[in-house]
């Protein structure tokens, strides 16, 4: 699949074209796209939840349910991994991600995904 950069407006490809989509769908709240209700993410539910196990495990199943849907635009990663990693400058929570690229049937990661 080939698309538009989001920074440059430069056509971009392959597995950076991938990483924008995956950033793109797990920044996109659920429910706030006209016509496509169910494409996004609902990790903004978590937003200034404590901080506890429970809210990982929330927080990886709501990464798993976004992807997992074909209407959040990457119908062509499955997902093996999630791990939160860190959180950056502006207080997003970057994630490494693992998983199968199914154009390349190769298993690829992913860091530093901002969620």
């Amino acid at each position: 699949m080939q698309g538009m950069s989001a920074q440059t407006g430069q056509t971009i490809s392959g597995i950076a074209y991938l990483r924008q989509r995956i950033e793109d769908a797990l920044s996109t709240p659920i429910n706030s796209t006209v016509m496509h209700r169910e494409r996004g993410s609902r990790l903004f539910s978590l937003v200034d939840q404590p901080m506890t196990r429970a809210t990982v495990v929330d927080t990886y199943a709501a990464i798993a349910e976004c992807l997992q849907r074909p209407i959040s635009g990457v119908p062509d990663f499955r997902l093996d991994t999630v791990a939160a990693v860190r959180v950056g400058e502006n207080g997003t929570l970057l994630l490494d991600i693992e998983g199968e690229y199914l154009p390349e049937g190769k298993t690829i990661r992913l860091e530093g995904i901002a969620a």
